[in-house]
């Protein structure tokens, strides 16, 4: 991971080299959702539709400072959040 992205997006990037997966996808009628798991678990989603690279990082930076630094997990697709610590 580049040192510019790592300084970026610190929490993206911390939880990316922990193993975690970035997902970026679209579904049935063009539905975009932008996510991050560990393998078992959804760290945070949100509705990604009609938002650029730029704007769907920074809020993927937002969401990850939350996990990290809070334990809180964010669904913003269903309108759910809990802690898991």
């Amino acid at each position: 991971m580049s040192a510019t992205f790592s300084s970026l997006f610190p929490n993206v990037a911390e939880l990316l080299n922990d193993g975690c997966v970035l997902e970026i996808h679209g579904g049935g009628r063009g539905l975009k959702v932008a996510s991050i798991c560990d393998g078992r678990d959804v760290a945070y989603m949100f509705r990604s539709s009609g938002k650029g690279a730029d704007e769907i990082l920074r809020h993927l930076e937002l969401l990850a400072g939350r996990y990290v630094s809070e334990a809180i997990i964010t669904d913003e697709v269903n309108g759910e959040e809990y802690c898991i610590g």
